[in-house]
């Protein structure tokens, strides 16, 4: 067999061999078997170089470009189910690439997983700890014939706490703010206390922001807008955690996953148009301060947008709490009164959102109206000249329709709440005239004119001027 000829075989068979090593060894330990097929390669190849002419250069070029490629999937750590490798097809054991999977999903508790699944997300996650980075096939985590167990990641309780962050032209709007948030809903889940100038605990910061903006340069070339989903799992409230030594200790394995989710961003007409609202009845985030997933919740959210056609729905608290309405299942609002004031929740009683935050400050710069923090009733809602929901997605989102009631049980709390806010106001010496008819007589329904109300449109202005220039 002359020179050349073996060198065409050992073009074939070696790179052959390392995907075979793939998925047998360690990935740390491939490269030396690898190099070592790669060096005898070249020896036959120099070897053959008097005699092969233009053949030779056409072989040269096709090995080293597929070596290229064999190394880059390396170094992305990312696992193919076949692969064409000249005239032999590699088919991978699914068994194996389940095992490595698995591996990794250990670490990450079952909650997470499932999440993952339900947000919509795209193909791929990433996964961070202090020590690796891991990327993750959502398609992969789909095809698993079991969830994990991961009993280890959820031997306790854990506190699920996430971020929403829009991402524009590979970078995130609002990055800091975002960031800064990202940090004191750590501190809050974690301590159960806020996070204040006189008692801060370190944070990966500049780590974290790096990771994300990696994932995004990796996984997003597109200038369009993509929301950006951050999830990371911490042990339920510990005083323990409060010492800087003990936080230490703790951030020293903070793990997390970062990945892009179905996006949806609100057309121009719903701005001139409005959007629908119904209210959940019975319905309280444990820990309002704190970015932290309730599942259940949620789900009881969804199933309401689902079932009324509503875009969002607004939490109402129970009886006890007089029928609060602090906050929407993913978002904050504005109220704007009949006297001209705009008010919104308290912040004790609401997740203080990047969009509010930023929605105060333009209010506060370009000369409108101060936001008034003060509870919000059910009552309060009936008496609006207009309402705007505020989120990472719809930014000022005006709303068109109220939907109070849509079955017995929620028409029964809707005429309790108007019950007993006229009996509050009663008692403060003051008698509204809540349009409880006019509701009743509508299937449980209030249009308002939000969507013409200038007050909101000069808010919906200034804050696009200061989000997306």
């Amino acid at each position: 067999m002359d020179r050349l000829s073996l060198a065409v075989i050992s073009f074939h068979f070696f790179p052959s061999s390392f995907f075979f090593f793939v998925l047998r060894i360690n990935k740390n330990l491939l490269m030396r078997p690898f190099l070592d097929a790669f060096n005898i390669s070249l020896r036959l190849i120099f070897g053959s170089f008097a005699n092969c002419g233009f053949s030779f250069l056409v072989f040269f070029f096709s090995f080293f470009s597929r070596a290229f490629l064999f190394l880059f999937l390396l170094h992305n750590r990312r696992l193919l189910f076949f692969l064409d490798v000249g005239i032999i097809k590699l088919s991978f054991p699914v068994e194996a690439m389940q095992s490595e999977l698995s591996g990794i999903l250990s670490r990450i508790p079952a909650t997470v997983i499932g999440t993952i699944l339900a947000d919509e997300s795209c193909k791929t996650v990433w996964f961070f700890n202090p020590k690796s980075r891991e990327v993750i096939s959502v398609d992969a985590l789909r095809s698993l014939p079991n969830p994990p167990s991961n009993s280890g990641a959820d031997a306790t309780e854990r506190h699920l706490v996430y971020g929403m962050m829009r991402v524009r032209n590979q970078g995130v709007m609002f990055e800091r703010d975002h960031i800064q948030r990202l940090y004191e809903n750590c501190v809050l889940a974690a301590t159960s206390k806020p996070l204040t100038d006189e008692a801060t605990l370190p944070f990966p910061v500049e780590s974290v922001t790096q990771s994300i903006r990696d994932y995004i340069l990796s996984e997003h070339k597109e200038s369009s807008d993509i929301n950006l989903k951050f999830v990371t799992w911490l042990p339920p409230f510990s005083n323990s955690l409060t010492t800087a030594e003990a936080w230490q200790r703790f951030m020293s394995d903070f793990s997390y996953v970062v990945y892009f989710i179905k996006s949806f961003f609100p057309p121009k007409e719903w701005y001139t148009e409005g959007i629908r609202i119904s209210l959940l009845y019975n319905a309280r985030r444990h820990t309002p301060n704190a970015k932290i997933i309730q599942a259940p919740l949620r789900s009881r959210a969804k199933s309401l947008q689902d079932s009324s056609g509503a875009f969002e729905v607004f939490f109402v608290w129970d009886k006890e709490a007089h029928f609060l309405v602090p906050e929407g299942s993913r978002s904050n609002y504005l109220l704007v009164t009949e006297d001209g004031r705009l008010c919104c929740s308290l912040q004790k009683d609401i997740l203080r959102g990047i969009t509010l935050h930023t929605v105060k400050r333009v209010a506060s710069t370009t000369g409108l109206a101060d936001i008034e923090h003060r509870p919000i009733y059910v009552g309060d809602l009936c008496l609006a000249k207009a309402i705007a929901m505020l989120g990472t997605s719809p930014g000022v989102l005006p709303v068109r329709e109220i939907q109070f009631y849509y079955d017995e049980e929620s028409k029964a709390n809707f005429i309790s709440s108007l019950d007993d806010y006229e009996q509050c106001m009663k008692e403060k010496g003051e008698c509204p005239s809540l349009p409880r008819e006019t509701i009743l007589s509508n299937g449980g329904r209030l249009e308002l004119d939000s969507p013409h109300n200038t007050m909101l449109a000069q808010l919906r202005e200034a804050y696009e001027a200061e989000a997306f220039r």
